[in-house]
């Protein structure tokens, strides 16, 4: 297991929900007749508000918050040797309870351990914390392995451990599940705790659970921690019981496997970064071409009216097989008639060649990193620089090699990512359910932290789609476990003639303010001759896309650009029914969020002071055709005088760190370090007292500029 994916999971799950709590140390006791045990752990909370857990000689166990019950267990169960055994009805039993205690990648941990004999099999299940992990490890192993564990159903479970039993007679509580595909967005599930009312997507499409209090103070993140592909969520609705445990169709559990699940309480968001913009094949691009020479036809096109795509995806280019899958990682004749240089071979040992591929009916899978490794290696003959992974749905719901054990789905998507680090390549996830999202967390690293992983948010774009763009709640999802949402493709214009759909897209501006804070890739995808090069230059420099690290909170969406020490938000509102108030702590803008005043790219709107004793109020007249964009920039002083960044007011982003570097700051100067395009033109807006100043900044060759707030002028670098 890396120590990157435990710690991101542990301390970014609950990024999700964005609670505010201040960081201390509780305790999970662990009640028994007639020892009580302590275990130190993180907590959020310097009193008794943190989370608890009391544990009982029969295996029971119940979950608190600020030491009110939250969650009581239900009935563990295990499925060996063709049967079911459970506590419910005595026939797991338990033999006997020890502790134990030890240091692993994450720290020192104590454990309670509980052993129950399954017919001849004996099964374990523990209770694990640690002082540094504000959570509780559920974990189920079985020391001597198990056989004919299977239920025959891909969406049960061959074990349930942890169960909490779904009862609002306890506490009141809402939840938000996550399932199926674009990051589990498509069957999330949002309502209260209640049995009569809980429903969530079962086994294959299941993905992880939030619950929260109805003041949002308190909240739990309920997951997978390892093993994310053989991992499923089950709800027994009859008897209102909420489980984790491993897929119901896995036919043998080998005697060193171990799955762990966590109940994490906290906060905590990632950071992401920007794309540049990408133009995406989507619809069709014009009649009476082929796709070669309508590719390069774009890239005429954006020549000629200096539109900065910085690459084109190719959809559907390969040559087909059977039942039009991919059959061939090459050009087809029909789209491209010059071809382009890549390999032409039968690539399964199945069918003559040199890979090993698992070969069914319906589907193929490569099980052999070396395919990966050499794929990507003759791409880069033509400049392959991301590689889309579509239908990831489908390949592993539809395949038994992918369902009846727990390692090969695993296997399949690290050898992909490692051939994917050893090419420099980064992966776009596409129909992906949560299992997927959870597992890039073991995705090896290519700079940074880890490889760069782009994860489709949302549905496919279609013209004057009423909620394709409602990437939130899925957004959340994807930033807590570092990787970057992709709306999807969207028009510049209302209308494009001959398109695909019949269709007009009456909010462009919309999906381009969408795609740019969301942080992932900007693609428009217009047919020939049809975009709005002046609105999509509101979006993107001459060579980047703009973007900061994006909280969404439903209609208000809150993001910031950090530059050096300094925090600059934004804040935008769309299709509100109501007047809404936020200020920086709402706004998630940070404990340390400066002094800080707020304003529009409107000139005739004076900056206002913005603190939580004075938000803004966005009224009700901000709609889907009439956005509403708010900034804040930091009270910084320079000569006496008060000083205000206003930045590029001709772009929705305005202060980016894509844009401005560097900020220094002492008695002789003020100084804005920029990056460009060669000779790119950038007109910076700033308040120095009461006086207000544009300054355009020619950049060098070198694509740097210098801003000197003293001399009121831009020098080259």
């Amino acid at each position: 297991m890396l120590y990157g994916m435990e710690l991101k999971l542990a301390n970014l799950l609950i990024g999700v929900l964005c609670l505010r709590c201040a960081i201390g140390e509780n305790v999970i006791s662990f009640l028994m007749k007639p020892k009580e045990y302590k275990i130190p752990l993180k907590n959020f909370n310097n009193d008794e508000s943190g989370i608890s857990l009391s544990c009982y000689d029969d295996g029971s166990y119940l979950l608190s918050i600020g030491g009110k019950p939250w969650l009581k267990s239900a009935p563990t169960f295990f499925n060996v040797e063709g049967q079911l055994y459970s506590t419910e009805d005595g026939t797991l039993k338990l033999q006997k309870i020890t502790e134990n205690a030890g240091t692993d990648r994450l720290g020192a941990w104590q454990s309670i351990e509980y052993w129950y004999s399954a017919g001849s099999v004996m099964v374990r299940t523990a209770f694990k914390g640690y002082p540094s992990l504000s959570g509780i490890i559920f974990e189920q192993s079985f020391p001597d392995g198990a056989q004919n564990t299977s239920v025959h159903n891909k969406d049960h479970l061959i074990s349930g451990f942890p169960g909490f039993m779904i009862d609002d007679s306890i506490v009141d509580l809402g939840y938000l599940s996550y399932g199926y595909i674009f990051v589990g967005d498509m069957g999330k599930t949002i309502g209260r705790w209640k049995a009569a009312n809980f429903t969530i997507r079962n086994g294959r499409n299941s993905g992880p659970m939030a619950l929260f209090d109805k003041i949002g103070q308190n909240a739990l993140f309920i997951s997978p921690f390892d093993h994310f592909m053989s991992a499923s969520a089950l709800h027994q609705q009859r008897q209102g019981r909420y489980y984790w445990g491993i897929m119901g169709s896995v036919t043998q559990i080998d005697r060193k496997f171990a799955f762990r699940s966590i109940v994490y309480y906290g906060s905590g968001i990632n950071n992401v970064g920007a794309y540049y913009v990408n133009y995406y094949v989507k619809g069709g691009l014009i009649e009476n071409m082929t796709y070669e020479q309508a590719i390069l036809h774009v890239k005429d096109y954006a020549d000629a009216l200096s539109i900065p795509y910085r690459s084109v995806q190719y959809s559907v280019w390969f040559k087909q097989g059977k039942y039009g899958g991919n059959g061939l990682w090459s050009a087809s004749k029909l789209l491209f008639p010059n071809g382009m240089k890549s390999p032409d071979t039968p690539y399964a040992k199945v069918n003559g060649g040199k890979y090993h591929f698992f070969v069914e009916k319906m589907y193929a899978l490569p099980y052999e990193e070396k395919f990966w490794t050499d794929m990507f290696a003759e791409s880069q003959q033509f400049g392959f620089k991301t590689y889309m992974q579509d239908w990831l749905n489908k390949q592993f719901d539809e395949m038994e090699v992918t369902t009846n054990n727990t390692h090969v789905a695993r296997t399949w998507l690290m050898q992909m990512g490692e051939g994917a680090r050893k090419n420099d390549i980064t992966i776009q996830y596409c129909m992906s359910e949560s299992r997927h999202i959870l597992q890039s967390l073991e995705i090896p690293v290519v700079t940074q932290a880890r490889i760069l992983i782009v994860a489709r948010a949302s549905d496919d774009y279609q013209p004057n789609d009423p909620v394709q763009w409602r990437i939130g709640i899925s957004s959340m999802f994807t930033y807590a476990v570092g990787l970057t949402p992709f709306k999807d493709t969207f028009w510049t214009t209302t209308y494009q003639p001959h398109n695909y759909y019949h269709g007009t897209e009456p909010y462009p501006a919309l999906h381009l303010v969408i795609s740019i804070l969301s942080t992932g890739p900007v693609g428009p995808g217009d047919m020939l001759n049809h975009t709005d090069v002046k609105l999509l230059m509101r979006g993107v420099g001459d060579s980047t896309a703009f973007g900061g690290e994006l909280g969404p909170r439903g209609e208000v969406w809150t993001t910031y650009s950090d530059i050096g020490l300094w925090r600059f938000g934004i804040i935008f509102a769309t299709d509100m029914k109501n007047e809404y108030s936020i200020g920086p702590s709402s706004a998630h803008f940070g404990k340390q969020f400066p002094k800080s005043k707020i304003y529009t790219s409107n000139p005739n709107f004076t900056p206002e002071d913005f603190s939580d004793t004075q938000p803004i109020v966005i009224k009700k007249n901000c709609s889907k055709s009439d956005l509403c964009l708010f900034y804040t920039t930091p009270v910084f002083t320079f000569g006496g005088e008060e000083l205000l960044l206003l930045g590029e007011l001709t772009k929705y982003v305005p202060v980016s760190p894509q844009r401005i570097l560097n900020i220094q700051w002492d008695t002789a100067d003020f100084t804005l370090q920029i990056r460009g395009a060669a000779s790119e033109r950038v007109t910076l807006t700033y308040l120095l007292g009461s006086q207000r100043s544009e300054v355009t900044c020619i950049v060098s060759e070198a694509g740097t500029a210098v801003l000197s707030i003293r001399d009121g002028r831009c020098y080259q670098l």
